[in-house]
């Protein structure tokens, strides 16, 4: 604990390693996605593809472009359409767009979510991770009058690829009963490798949390993202952080590996208004303070949270409505497009009803249909997409962006300057706003340069193997054992840090043992003794069915957590489910030992201490089958619902076929089969033999009525 204290009282970090900068560069960038159509068409564009018209009294096939009413509909399954353009490095560009737009594929498509032929996807185009490399000839700081300065770019692919990239997914998936500072340290000891010692590792789980302004709820819990959030309290009565602070420790998670590029899906989802503006202003800092390049999808933004972009991609049905930066967009729209942006009035509202499409009725539809292909047609053939398409193609990444930012706002001072103020807001970038070309680019002076034949001379080359910049980018994770010890120790604080569910998981048992009980009080060794006993240890079997109801009520927030870490490479299934057995069998040797101690000597059954630990083994082993067979069928189906239906189904046939009902000998012969593999039927053979095996019992002539 004085660990943890001293971690958290530090008022400054120590960054241990500095973030290499990565850019962005996409080229014709489509994804197909398999769709639930009947007729699935090979696309490649709009002009090629076949539509069925009806008339003439019959369906009739015709090629050539779409009727706007039919252009933007998705039974084709084409998702992305051609989209290209830069992303610099530190940086922060902000993805608008309907839901349905494309946002969040486009984003998984460059984090590598899908991938091509994987699922009944497909893409085709470029996108590029450029990585900024110094001469080994020259010196970190390049001076401005240096006439011989060189940057190597080279192209970030592969599992180095996958360990400077993160990504923060719309829907937090935490632990419930971890505080935030043990959160991010089992976060740092899972994805920071083992070499780097454990005072290190604490040294920048210290960093992200003051970098991110975590201190003050360091030790508050959590939390559930529902209703604790909206409580502020969990269920058994402690602090909670709130959504705003539970959305910073997620992205804080990722940060732990300080990641060159960044992806976040709608982060101000489910914040209230100041909450999304604070945690925009944090990405902001993390974009440029700490020179990373973050991309994040946003639903309904306000004013201030465009003004904090560096950089604005409006989506339409897969399509670029605008890429740039948010002082063009009123210029851009009012001059060019020819739909000013009004006064009071949020411009991302008004952009998003402006390229959304309004089915309520065809007419409605093919006015917006006809709306949306001229915003399209017009940034088609607009200077900056131009711009964009011939730079894509040159060999000068950097002196690229820059031409490409010069010529975009070049392109849009005639049109300002004789547009009218009064019918379009100005989106003034804030005053924290950095050039977006400029942010950690050393030499200035190049940089000014808007040739391509400029001081520096860039070359892109592929690497086939990458330099280390640091220990923590080394491939060196956690060996199994160091996993399972780790997640172990999550594992079971978690659950131990819930008393309701610990009472709940007692009380079952307990509650289940008083009955039988009272039902089976001291239990006489005559024939009417033996048939009470046979059906006490039949109820016994049910033990099955409870530790199912366990597995269900705590296995899929672990899971949940399981899936994300999976993704990212952390550690194995096997590890996984290593340790969450391990903590889960303390809990259910302790249930099924007072379950034991409480019937077994109550009921009467044979007094021996071997019958008694041979009776403990069985419902211990019955209980914790029971819950991993829950924890099968959660992992088999996400629904939990269709995990109880199907559970339901599968202990009646476990119970029946246990052998009380019906001698096993005597089933048909592929329930023979499949009896070999029921818990319950080696259970009541163990059992009844453990029980009557060497007992006499007297039968009387009246017992048998």
């Amino acid at each position: 604990m004085d660990e943890k204290e001293a971690l958290v009282g530090a008022e400054t970090p120590t960054a241990l390693l500095p973030v290499l900068p990565v850019e962005l560069r996409i080229k014709n960038v489509n994804v197909w996605v398999k769709t639930a159509s009947k007729k699935q068409r090979d696309i490649e564009g709009l002009e090629k593809l076949t539509v069925e018209e009806e008339g003439g009294g019959g369906n009739r096939k015709r090629r050539g472009p779409l009727p706007p009413e039919q252009e933007f509909k998705k039974e084709d399954g084409h998702i992305l359409h051609g989209i290209s353009g830069f992303v610099p490095s530190g940086s922060l560009l902000v993805i608008l767009g309907t839901s349905g737009s494309g946002k969040t594929t486009f984003l998984n498509t460059l984090a590598g979510r899908i991938l091509h032929n994987k699922e009944g996807a497909r893409i085709s185009g470029r996108f590029d991770f450029l990585e900024s490399l110094p001469s080994e000839s020259s010196s970190s700081s390049l001076r401005p009058d240096d006439g011989s300065k060189k940057k190597t770019m080279r192209v970030v692919s592969g599992d180095e690829l996958q360990r400077r990239t993160a990504y923060v997914m719309q829907n937090d998936c935490l632990l419930p009963n971890l505080t935030v500072l043990e959160t991010l340290t089992y976060a740092g000891l899972l994805r920071l490798p083992r070499s780097l010692s454990k005072p290190q590792k604490l040294e920048i789980v210290k960093r992200v949390m003051l970098e991110l302004g975590l201190k003050d709820c360091a030790h508050r819990k959590v939390g559930h993202h529902s209703s604790d959030a909206q409580s502020g309290q969990s269920s058994s009565g402690s602090l909670v952080i709130s959504g705003g602070e539970r959305r910073r420790v997620s992205i804080g998670v990722q940060l732990l590996t300080d990641p060159s590029v960044l992806f976040l899906d709608e982060p101000t989802s489910g914040l209230d208004s100041f909450t999304a503006n604070r945690l925009m202003k944090t990405l902001l800092s993390l974009a440029h303070s700490g020179g990373r390049t973050v991309l994040c999808t946003i639903h309904q933004p306000r004013t201030e949270i465009l003004r904090m972009a560096d950089q604005i991609l409006l989506l339409s049905k897969g399509r670029v409505v605008y890429w740039g930066p948010p002082s063009t967009l009123s210029p851009y729209f009012g001059a060019i497009a020819g739909f000013p942006i009004p006064r009071l009035v949020n411009p991302a509202d008004f952009l998003l009803d402006l390229v959304s499409l309004d089915p309520r009725s065809p007419e409605i539809w093919r006015d917006s249909s006809h709306r949306l292909h001229r915003l399209l047609e017009c940034w088609s053939t607009s200077a900056a997409s131009r711009h964009t398409k011939q730079l894509l193609a040159s060999p000068d990444p950097l002196v690229a962006s820059k031409q490409l930012f010069d010529s975009f706002a070049s392109s849009f001072q005639s049109s300002s300057s004789s547009s009218s103020s009064a019918d379009h807001e100005e989106i003034a970038p804030m005053e924290a706003n950095v050039d977006l070309l400029s942010v950690n680019q050393k030499p200035k002076a190049s940089m000014s340069s808007s040739s391509s034949s400029g001081a520096m001379e860039v070359e892109v080359e592929i690497d086939e193997k990458p330099k280390e910049y640091g220990s923590y980018r080394k491939t060196d994770k956690l060996n199994w054992f160091q996993a399972v010890g780790v997640l172990g120790s999550r594992t079971f604080r978690n659950l131990s840090r819930s008393p309701l569910v610990i009472f709940t998981r007692a009380s079952q048992l307990l509650s289940f043992g008083i009955i039988l009980c009272l039902c089976y009080l001291r239990i006489p060794d005559n024939q009417v003794g033996i048939q009470n006993k046979k059906g006490f240890l039949y109820e016994c079997l049910s033990l099955v069915f409870i530790g199912f109801l366990n597995a269900v009520a705590l296995f899929p927030a672990e899971r949940n957590t399981f899936y994300r870490e999976r993704q990212d490479g952390l550690y194995s299934t096997g590890a996984f489910l290593t340790s969450y057995m391990m903590a889960e069998v303390p809990i259910d040797f302790l249930s099924s030992l007072a379950y034991a101690l409480l019937t077994y000597f109550v009921i009467g059954l044979k007094a021996t201490y071997s019958a008694f630990f041979i009776y403990l083994l069985v419902l211990f082993c019955v209980l914790f089958s029971g819950e991993s067979f829950g924890i099968m069928l959660c992992s088999a189906f996400y629904d939990i619902g269709v995990a109880n239906s199907l559970a339901a189904i599968l202990f009646s046939l476990f119970m029946l076929m246990s052998g009380f009902f019906r001698p096993i000998n005597s089933l048909p012969a592929v329930l023979r089969w499949i009896d070999y593999s029921m818990i319950t039927s080696y259970a009541t053979e163990i059992l009844a033999v453990n029980e009557f095996e060497g007992e006499t019992f007297t039968c009387n002539t009246t017992d048998t009525r």
